[in-house]
């Protein structure tokens, strides 16, 4: 909205936003406060604690609440604007800022095998999660990793990678085999 319309729709309407005010200073609605003295309107102002600018700002202005944040990992932006980390990563990719395509053909297109050493508590509690969500271990490590790669550098398309296998299979469901009750140890029945 250019000057003009602006200064038009607060003659006609009044300011449709409030002025938000930290320390005295106004965070965000300069322009409406000007406009709205030189028209004889009144305007609402809203003072905000110092901590709660961001996430006030980032309700009515997402990037000047990024530009005022300056650079952070998704998690601080989501802690500090009281967001989800993939609400903002989303933000990002929309925005084009730092945000890449992942092009899987530049990466060979194809699944690579990786192998790693686990705990065996690990082992055990990741495959419990896995079983509960409905999904083999290797699909939940993937949409795992994804996810934590995403919050760390915000990719798009990285969930579609990591999900590109697991919609070739279907999930195994939990194995039942007859007679192979959980008994507790020590006891027969």
């Amino acid at each position: 909205m250019n000057q003009t319309e602006l200064s038009d729709s607060i003659r006609v309407l009044g300011p449709l936003l409030p002025t938000l005010v930290s320390c005295g200073q106004i965070i965000d609605g300069a322009k409406r406060e000007k406009i709205a003295a030189e028209v004889g309107r009144e305007t609402v102002k809203i003072e905000l604690e110092p901590n709660e600018v961001l996430r006030a700002l980032y309700v009515v202005h997402p990037e000047r609440a990024l530009e005022r944040a300056g650079k952070r990992s998704l998690d601080d932006y989501a802690r500090v604007f009281g967001v989800r980390a993939l609400t903002v990563a989303e933000f990002l990719r929309t925005q084009k800022q730092n945000a890449p395509a992942v092009d899987a053909e530049a990466f060979g297109g194809k699944s690579v095998l990786k192998l790693q050493w686990w705990p065996p508590r690990l082992v055990h509690f990741a495959e419990r999660a896995a079983r509960e969500r409905g999904m083999n271990l290797s699909a939940f490590v993937r949409e795992a990793v994804a996810t934590h790669v995403t919050r760390t550098i915000p990719i798009s398309g990285i969930h579609e990678l990591a999900s590109d296998r697991s919609e070739q299979r279907s999930p195994r469901a939990p194995r039942s085999v007859a007679g192979s009750e959980h008994r507790p140890r020590g006891r027969r029945a």
